[in-house]
């Protein structure tokens, strides 16, 4: 396909993907988009940054999700204290 016959409209699909890396609009909505991509690349980035898994079930409530977890680390400015030391 020449890229000039290319558009930008989503793509509309049957969910696959591992829970955690799954863009939640693809999931809702059944369309992929640039969006989905950053959002997997962020789900990949948090991972190695706070080397912990995605999803853990074992955490409390609050804190399963690696991505809403980050994003409170982020919203309350103590996202430095989280990223592996050895990272640092």
């Amino acid at each position: 396909m020449s890229p000039s016959s290319m558009t930008n409209n989503p793509i509309r699909t049957m969910v696959k993907g591992t829970f955690g890396y799954i863009d939640p609009e693809y999931y809702r909505h059944q369309q992929l988009t640039e969006k989905s991509d950053v959002y997997s690349f962020r789900a990949v980035l948090f991972k190695v940054l706070f080397t912990r898994p995605t999803v853990d079930s074992k955490l409390e409530y609050s804190q399963i999700s690696l991505a809403n977890w980050a994003r409170k680390c982020i919203g309350n400015e103590s996202i430095d204290e989280s990223i592996d030391p050895f990272l640092k």
